[in-house]
């Protein structure tokens, strides 16, 4: 071993070990190093993919992950990565074609059994996917990654007992918020009778607006409760029975007996399939502001439709759900119907061209929250939207709502359904191959030529 050999290899024990100690910026100069004295080590090209993964940079991950296998096409971690890079990158099949790989090369990779999982949640192989998660925790019992997909799957399959008692180890991914007021007694389904308990949000809008239902329950059984709720939300869940007051997120509390994360309130009280609670509608819009939006649409005698394309960005799955409105051209050619979009942050989430024949009026600079949204969508004879917080508030003001879903749908809309258990007025439209808007679109075309023809006000 020459002394250049021993300078690399120590570099090397030292960059690995601020990568385990997730110091990834120390890291990651020191494997750029040893990669300028030695451009062909393939465990310094693979660790700084590793690191590019870590930090969401999944596209420059792939090269150096690509060329490590080159180097090495042997070690079954190498592909794991790989696997990851590429289904972040929505290349999904090749994905799984890596995941098989590295389980071929190492059999007993808990990380790849549990990634296997989600390859084939995302094919609708849930069978499958369940197993591939339980021989991972097999593996490795406390592998939170694992327990979380477990759960996902588990709820989509419709087994929701177990799927929220697995869902409870996202607590412990590294990735995820931690779980709050951590000295506090956290609510596990005891008696509630006379208690102030706090439910505090730790995920989405569409989360919230979901979730919230159980307020009202929470509050028959006796308690008195208190929701946190971030700013956009709390004009419109004023309306929500059962709270005794709303809290912005984030700032302190006032006292309270017990503590619970709104996403786990369901595991609490026993929720089933057959005994989601419903009670839709358990969102209003404000009288007045119906009103006065009433009189907005007075002169408008169409089929009167809004619409959103385009969810967070942010959102991990979000090159799957959204769409642009240019995929939304099949429904511009039925008669009878102005379409209104609903769709906002449009300087992030670009729109396309207008489709020819759309009347097309854009809301959205007047939709200065939920609150406003709810008392549009009080005046409109539907919304057709992709897999955003607005589905979900439609859906719980017992609005009429098609809900557009990806191949690869969230957990919530189960498979194969066109219906929701959560809400009783919407349909969902489910894309039948990966990422294929026209053919559901036209499938959407031809249930509003339906809508309208059957629609007193038109007919």
């Amino acid at each position: 071993m020459t002394d250049q050999n021993v300078t690399i290899a120590q570099a090397m024990e030292i960059a690995v070990k601020h990568h385990m100690a997730n110091r990834l910026a120390d890291a990651e100069v020191l494997y750029r190093k040893i990669l300028q004295a030695s451009p062909n080590h393939a465990y310094a090209l693979h660790n700084l993919g590793a690191i590019a993964c870590q930090s969401k940079q999944y596209a420059a991950a792939m090269p150096l992950v690509k060329r490590a296998i080159e180097l090495n096409p042997n070690d079954a971690g190498f592909y794991n990565t790989l696997c990851v890079a590429l289904f972040a990158c929505g290349r999904e099949m090749e994905s799984y074609d890596a995941c098989k790989k590295a389980l071929q090369l190492d059999p007993n990779l808990a990380d790849t059994h549990a990634n296997l999982g989600i390859c084939y949640a995302d094919q609708g192989d849930l069978g499958a996917s369940i197993a591939a998660f339980e021989k991972a925790i097999k593996l490795d019992p406390n592998h939170a990654n694992a327990h979380d997909g477990l759960g996902l799957s588990l709820l989509m399959s419709g087994q929701l007992q177990r799927g929220w008692r697995e869902q409870e180890w996202r607590w412990k991914k590294t990735v995820f918020e931690k779980q709050r007021f951590p000295n506090a007694p956290h609510w596990t389904g005891g008696e509630i009778t006379g208690k102030k308990l706090l439910l505090y949000v730790e995920q989405g809008y569409g989360d919230i607006l979901q979730f919230c239902r159980y307020a009202p329950l929470l509050a028959s059984r006796g308690a008195r409760v208190l929701l946190e709720v971030v700013p956009e939300l709390i004009g419109i869940l004023k309306t929500l029975d059962g709270v005794s007051g709303l809290m912005p997120a984030g700032s302190k509390p006032p006292p309270f007996d017990l503590a619970c994360a709104l996403m786990s309130v369901p595991l609490w009280c026993g929720t089933t399939l057959e005994a989601i609670p419903v009670g839709v509608p358990y969102l209003r819009a404000e009288p007045d502001r119906v009103a006065e939006w009433k009189r907005f649409f007075q002169n408008d005698a169409n089929f009167k439709v809004g619409i959103a394309w385009a969810g967070r960005p942010t959102h991990a799955n979000d090159h799957n759900r959204s769409t642009m409105l240019s995929s939304f051209a099949p429904l511009a050619q039925v008669p009878g119907v102005t379409f209104y979009s609903l769709q906002k942050d449009v300087a992030n989430q670009p729109a396309g061209a207008v489709p020819p024949g759309m009347k097309l009026i854009d809301l959205a600079p007047r939709l200065s929250d939920f609150n406003v949204t709810a008392a549009v969508i009080s005046n409109l004879d539907l919304v057709i939207s992709v897999d955003t917080a607005l589905a979900h508030l439609a859906g719980a003001m017992g609005r009429p709502v098609w809900n557009l879903l990806a191949r690869c749908a969230d957990w919530r809309w189960m498979l194969r359904r066109s219906d929701s258990p959560w809400y009783p007025t919407m349909r969902l439209f489910r894309q039948q191959r990966r990422r294929d808007w026209a053919t559901l679109m036209a499938e959407v075309a031809e249930a509003l030529h339906v809508a309208v023809a059957q629609s007193p006000q038109i007919s």
